[in-house]
């Protein structure tokens, strides 16, 4: 037996209508959310054009940083800057730097250097030709006497 058989499947007009009214809406939103192909978009690392302040190495350390990007971290304790950067797969390495002031440099001052006892003139160097020719000469006239003596001493031994 079924309690209030008149009333099983019966319903109010206006709830019939409220409930073609929400089937309506649950299949415009189904259409909407059909899986779309995915739209994969590059975009390039951002730059940050501010500064960012860190209080020490362990600050540096600490510091998240994108997969992919480089940041440069400016230590507020010391005179260090820091260049925390991550690879693609996001593993991070940090590079420590100091930073001092560059001061204006002077031009180095061209002092006059004494040449002439680095250098020999050319008439030096012609002299110094001279030389070196009248000593080949002398060593080449004293190898030929010495050639035509023992050529004469062999000659004389065999006669």
């Amino acid at each position: 037996m079924q309690p209030y058989p008149t009333y099983q499947n019966y319903m109010w007009p206006y709830q019939a209508q409220a409930n073609q009214d929400r089937i309506a809406q649950l299949q415009g939103y189904q259409q909407q959310m059909q899986p779309q192909a995915p739209q994969v978009q590059q975009t390039p690392p951002q730059t940050n054009q501010g500064l960012i302040w860190v209080q020490g190495e362990a600050a540096a350390r600490s510091y998240l940083v994108a997969p992919s990007t480089t940041v440069l971290l400016m230590d507020s304790e010391s005179q260090h800057f820091y260049l925390k950067s991550a690879d693609a797969a996001g593993m991070p390495s940090l590079r420590i730097f100091e930073y001092s002031e560059v001061k204006e440099q002077q031009a180095p001052s061209v002092t006059e250097e004494d040449l002439s006892k680095k250098y020999v003139t050319r008439q030096e160097y012609l002299d110094l030709i001279q030389q070196y020719d009248d000593i080949k000469r002398m060593l080449t006239e004293q190898k030929t006497k010495k050639t035509t003596t023992r050529a004469a001493t062999k000659e004389e031994a065999t006669e």
